[in-house]
């Protein structure tokens, strides 16, 4: 059973797992359960993935960034207190937009707001921000969090090929949770 893998979302996703493997199935060995956040690359794969990929920015240097884009962006209002509070609100959503594999684009395209003015100048806010963004974690040499979680899913998902997939990363919903279930106890009685 602790050759089994089970990636999920998050830890709560995780927790949420093992206590109905626990409680369901009277499985006492549980399975590597493990948040998407805690995939790391080690070993050979090291030397397969380029070093920027394996560098990730910080949360704090990404809220030094996105902090001093804010206020220093052309037609900011904000003072620094505010683009402080402002800036980890903006990394979320450029971390879903990213992860979700939207462009900032798709939120102008797919939200109508009566092209209103104060929407307009959200939008462009976001929309220079977040091409600075993107520049300054170059210029670091860095990867955003998406991105470096979707790298390290990709490289554990290559190292894994010969083995079953699970993927419950859409919703965790108890339905999920049950299909996860079968599918391990599914390799458990295949791999006996």
């Amino acid at each position: 059973m602790d050759q089994i893998k089970v990636i999920l979302p998050n830890g709560t996703a995780c927790l949420n797992l093992q206590k109905i493997l626990i409680k369901k199935q009277t499985i006492t060995i549980l399975p590597n359960i493990i948040p998407l956040s805690n995939i790391k690359v080690t070993g050979k794969e090291t030397f397969r993935i380029s070093p920027e990929n394996l560098n990730p920015i910080t949360s704090l240097e990404e809220k030094i960034i996105l902090t001093d884009i804010i206020y220093n962006y052309p037609k900011s209002k904000f003072n620094v207190i505010q683009s402080l509070q402002f800036s980890p609100i903006i990394a979320k959503l450029f971390y879903e937009l990213i992860y979700n594999d939207l462009s900032i684009e798709d939120i102008n395209n797919r939200i109508y707001f009566n092209n209103s003015e104060h929407w307009k100048s959200i939008y462009e806010l976001l929309q220079f921000s977040y091409q600075e963004w993107k520049h300054r974690i170059q210029q670091l040499k860095k990867q955003d969090k998406a991105n470096y979680q979707i790298n390290m899913l990709k490289a554990e998902v290559e190292k894994l090929k010969s083995f079953t997939i699970l993927d419950s990363t859409e919703h965790n919903t108890k339905n999920n949770y049950n299909l996860i279930v079968a599918g391990i106890i599914f390799i458990m009685k295949q791999n006996k």
